[in-house]
């Protein structure tokens, strides 16, 4: 999960930083912060991730979601520093 979350992470941000996009929940995010640029696009794709998860958690039980959640802050947190390093 560490090492999928940093991989993931690191290819949205290569995604991001060609400005283009992996077509997923990084074009609410980037459209929402292109409107308002203060939005964090890393946390947004976090938020956004995390409502998915958790409409999945009578399906799937929670060690699923806890996993998946785990996995998407690793994944946000990475893309976050790498954003962050670029400005």
């Amino acid at each position: 999960m560490v090492l999928a979350g940093f991989l993931v992470g690191t290819g949205y941000y290569f995604c991001i930083s060609s400005e283009s996009t992996a077509v997923g929940f990084d074009v609410i995010a980037l459209i929402l912060n292109k409107k308002k640029p203060k939005i964090n696009i890393a946390l947004t794709m976090y938020l956004i991730n995390t409502c998915v998860l958790l409409f999945g958690l009578l399906s799937y039980g929670i060690t699923s979601v806890l996993t998946g959640i785990g996995f998407t802050a690793l994944q946000s947190l990475t893309l976050n520093c790498l954003l962050k390093r670029k400005e």
